[in-house]
């Protein structure tokens, strides 16, 4: 299969226009299957490591990756069927420190968001990707 087996879209939940108030920013990450196949992923897993985020401050060009959770690999195995352009949403935070970093008083970063895992379709071990972004700013005061 190829790189678009998987479409990620996210949206902050608080604020539409993903503005920073200066706290904790929530975010909900939408998967949905591209393929005209069965795709059987770690959701639970998906769930609780959460998803790839790098953040690049839009001033700088400075990078960094969030933390992910720490999930139990026994996880890997317990597959939930997604199927054909069905999606699940993902419920994430990103921390108001990780987004502060670059720059204490004014947020401007982009986020890229970014789902990898391996998965099963057809019978067969899959490989399956996916990722979409999100551009996070202080709020006009």
């Amino acid at each position: 299969m190829n790189n678009d087996t998987l479409s990620v879209s996210a949206t902050c939940r608080n604020s539409p226009q993903c503005r920073f108030v200066g706290q904790d920013m929530f975010i909900d990450v939408r998967i949905l299957n591209n393929t005209g196949r069965d795709i059987a992923l770690p959701l639970d897993y998906l769930r609780k490591r959460g998803p790839v985020i790098k953040l690049t401050d839009r001033k700088t060009g400075s990078e960094s990756f969030t933390r992910p959770n720490l999930a139990d690999p026994a996880l890997q195995e317990k597959l939930t069927t997604l199927r054909p352009s069905e999606s699940v949403i993902l419920e994430w935070v990103i921390a108001e420190s990780e987004l502060r970093q670059f720059d204490e008083h004014h947020v401007d970063v982009t986020a890229e968001i970014s789902i990898q895992s391996g998965a099963r379709s057809e019978g067969r071990e899959i490989e399956i990707k996916g990722s979409g972004s999100l551009n996070i700013a202080s709020a006009k005061l």
